[in-house]
């Protein structure tokens, strides 16, 4: 993990965090493998000789980490009272607080700054205790989180079931979720992108920011199930507003395509909310998986970003799909699980019906670099490969007639923490910008008059991060 940083820092890659899952801890040994319950949160001395907090001082990162469930019998159990929960797997579970305190004490002393609860639902329904009075989760809840509040750390919530997303809301230190399932290279995206954005709109209503679990940022690091769908992948992180987590092994990383989600400092340039499906996937329909997200400016207008996926099943997803349940045997069949048009025929989309947009809008091709005026309906590029995507930035019409794009090397072109002022003039736009100090930043526009972009416009940011560019008809 340490050599990942070091070539992150000579290719100048930001990473922000480091998350660590649930290997670096005590845990019991079950029948299926080394997946049993907490026996002890505390890091593994093999993995980590020197102890947690001088491996977090040598990477010079925050941690992210992990915690699970309880097993039956645990290190903490002579010290704070337990509930048996029985079912399958086995789980104890703490009835007070203090057992999180003295877990967020520890995870401050080790240079953590998110504390990350999984296995939420199944706690909730294995420790019968859980259900068998009023208040008894929401007091659990209260529990983990005063603790990180009182620590200075914040929650990440995993495996949430509905309550515990609307119970977030009375919980300031929750600031992201996970609301897919776990990554897995390879696998038919239609098992992740449909759920993932679906659940977005939950975490979007009360608040929190949706984290779609980590991904590989470029192809040939798997023999078997490799990632084909990188850039997909990553215009997802992008666009649902949370964290960006590259999982990639060393020396592997897309310094560029990781570097289209933030700034050279690593702040990550994300839309108003998460992206989310529109109406119309709900319903029977032949489009493609098509989900929106926004930037607003007051005074200027709304940014809209509208990806669409191409999620039909050909034979190699269904082989996969075979293949894989063959092994992880749900109980039910594939057909119910995932429901797919066999073809897609429908590449439209109604502006007005599908977005709310009913004046004339400026569409860029994020893909192509080409941008034209549009009105009523915006026809897609027609994707005959599965998970292949269109990504397009709808941009206002200014009052004098140029629709600004952005930067179009990001995802989000439009992004508050990039472009902190646009000045409308009589035929130019005078954007002001920030960033990292050194940075070079391109920003681009399209004038209705004529038909076409304009020249690109190019800054190179001031020592304090600020930069200014003209882009004038």
């Amino acid at each position: 993990m340490l050599t990942v940083k070091r070539d992150a820092d000579s290719r100048g890659i930001p990473f922000g965090y480091v998350q660590l899952d649930s290997w670096w801890y005590f845990k019991e040994a079950s029948a299926t493998g080394p997946f049993g319950g907490l026996t002890s949160w505390q890091p593994q001395p093999w993995m980590f000789p020197d102890g947690l907090d001088s491996f977090q001082r040598d990477l010079g990162l925050p941690l992210v980490l992990h915690n699970r469930w309880f097993a039956p019998e645990n290190a903490y159990t002579d010290s704070y009272e337990f509930v048996q929960g029985g079912g399958d797997p086995a789980m104890a579970f703490p009835t007070g607080r203090g057992v999180f305190d003295e877990f967020m004490a520890d995870a401050k002393s080790w240079g953590a700054v998110t504390y990350e609860q999984d296995w939420l639902m199944a706690q909730f329904w294995g420790v019968r205790w859980l259900r068998e009075d009023l208040g008894r989760a929401e007091a659990w809840m209260d529990d983990l989180t005063g603790a990180a509040s009182a620590a200075g750390l914040t929650v990440q919530l995993c495996m949430p079931g509905p309550g515990h997303f609307l119970d977030a809301g009375r919980h300031p230190a929750v600031t992201t979720a996970r609301v897919s399932i776990d990554y897995l290279a390879g696998a038919p995206k239609t098992m992740y992108w449909p759920q993932f954005h679906t659940t977005s709109l939950l975490a979007a209503a009360v608040g929190v920011w949706p984290f779609k679990d980590n991904f590989l940022s470029a192809p040939g690091q798997r023999d078997l199930f490799d990632e084909a769908q990188n850039d997909q992948e990553a215009l997802v992180s992008a666009l649902s507003g949370g964290m960006v987590g590259a999982g990639d092994g060393i020396g592997a990383a897309s310094a560029t395509r990781l570097l289209r989600t933030c700034r050279a400092d690593g702040v990550l340039l994300k839309p108003d909310r998460p992206a989310t499906p529109l109406d119309a996937m709900f319903l029977p329909h032949q489009r493609p998986y098509t989900v929106t997200t926004t930037s607003r400016r007051d005074g200027l207008g709304t940014w809209t970003y509208l990806a669409a996926y191409a999620l039909w099943r050909g034979d190699d997803v269904r082989r996969f799909l075979d293949g894989l349940f063959a092994v992880i045997d749900y109980g039910r069949p594939i057909d119910d699980m995932f429901v797919l048009p066999e073809a897609l025929t429908d590449w439209s989309v109604d502006l007005a019906g599908d977005l709310g947009i009913h004046e004339p809008v400026v569409a860029y091709d994020w893909r192509r670099g080409t941008a034209q005026v549009v009105e009523g309906t915006l026809a897609l590029e027609p994707r005959g490969k599965a998970f292949d995507y269109d990504y397009l930035v709808l941009a206002p019409i200014l009052p004098n007639g140029l629709a600004l794009i952005g930067e179009p090397g990001k995802f989000v072109t439009l992004a508050d923490r990039r472009f902190r002022a646009v000045e409308v003039a009589a035929d130019a736009l005078l954007v002001s910008l920030e960033g990292a100090a050194s940075e070079a930043v391109q920003v681009v526009a399209f004038d209705t008059h004529t038909g076409r972009l304009l020249e690109p416009a190019g800054v190179t940011l001031a020592a304090d991060g600020t930069g200014r560019v003209r882009l004038s008809r």
